[in-house]
């Protein structure tokens, strides 16, 4: 996060945005591009709780609601969930930039049509269509993957 608004207070000086929104936006692209940065650094030597103990998982014996929650964890559901997270993230990867970035300001940000149209230089219509083929896109790169859509 400090590294995140060093870049941020670097940039500042160049910075113009008309509102709030504009700048919350900027703001979180920035931080996503250092998350997603980070984490493929980070990608090969991922944490497996099934490797963690008690102590190292911030419980001080095997009792108590922490205790308890850890051991309905079972090494299937850690499993379950590193591949859910790795069919995301591959269609995810699977999205360009651009599509990524309209994505994370609209679901993650919550940014308007207008909102991200003026954080990224486009028409509304062009954003709205850039976000639909986004998730259509982000969709079928899921089903092609397994992923289970809950239906």
């Amino acid at each position: 996060m400090q590294s995140v608004c060093r870049e941020v207070l670097e940039d500042a000086p160049r910075a113009h945005f008309p509102n709030e929104a504009a700048f919350r936006g900027w703001l979180y692209t920035a931080a996503l591009r250092k998350l997603v940065e980070k984490n493929r650094r980070l990608t090969a030597g991922r944490r497996d709780i099934a490797r963690e103990t008690p102590l190292e998982l911030g419980m001080e014996d095997d009792h108590g609601p922490i205790a308890a929650l850890a051991s309905m964890v079972t090494p299937s559901a850690v499993a379950v969930g590193r591949e859910s997270a790795q069919r995301i993230e591959a269609a995810l990867d699977a999205l360009s930039d651009e599509q990524r970035e309209v994505l994370a300001l609209s679901r993650m940000v919550g940014l308007s049509h207008a909102e991200i149209a003026a954080q990224t230089g486009r028409t509304e219509e062009a954003s709205r269509q850039l976000l639909r083929r986004a998730l259509l896109k982000l969709g079928s790169e899921l089903q092609q993957r397994g992923f289970d859509m809950g239906g």
